[in-house]
């Protein structure tokens, strides 16, 4: 299982994804948690491994080793709205202010395919937030503020970003 970039993979990232019907594969977690621990990562979605399924593991903190798994998530509430600068796995070097609500619940399936409902609040919130914009096939380059966008400490208009990274 290999991560999927930018500009390369424009098509998988850029598509909104199918619901999960059936349980997922033992193999198919391991292999996306060790994506997400080999590039550092704290939120990681199916189709950043090329896989069109509603899936993303995510971590609520930086420092956490725990590494939830949601199928199917779907934001029912949110509140509060915070700007704050995100990165993506998908878009090496790339970093952009994105508004994001500060407070959610998502209903989502575990594993075993039982409906769970969690609230998620700040950093959480906001990796959750990322992560499920993945799988309807939104990117932050697409929820950042103008002006906001650095690539590899350089600022780049809006424009370039899209000349760049997805052309």
């Amino acid at each position: 299982m290999k991560l999927k970039t930018l500009p390369k993979d424009f098509s998988i990232l850029t598509k909104p994804c199918t619901a999960v019907k059936d349980k997922i594969s033992k193999k198919t977690i391991s292999e996306m948690k060790e994506v997400l621990r080999s590039n550092n990562g704290v939120g990681l979605a199916a189709p950043q491994v090329g896989l069109n399924m509603r899936l993303i593991l995510c971590k609520d903190d930086p420092d956490s080793e725990k590494i939830h798994i949601f199928l199917n998530p779907l934001i029912t509430e949110k509140e509060g709205l915070e700007i704050d600068v995100e990165g993506c796995l998908s878009i090496p070097d790339l970093q952009v202010d994105v508004p994001r609500q500060t407070k959610i619940k998502v209903t989502y399936l575990d594993v075993n395919m039982n409906k769970k409902n969690i609230t998620a609040e700040n950093y959480f919130a906001r990796v959750l937030q990322h992560e499920i914009d993945h799988l309807d096939g939104k990117l932050i380059i697409e929820r950042g503020l103008d002006g906001s966008f650095f690539c590899e400490g350089e600022p780049l208009s809006k424009e370039e970003v899209f000349e760049k990274f997805l052309k």
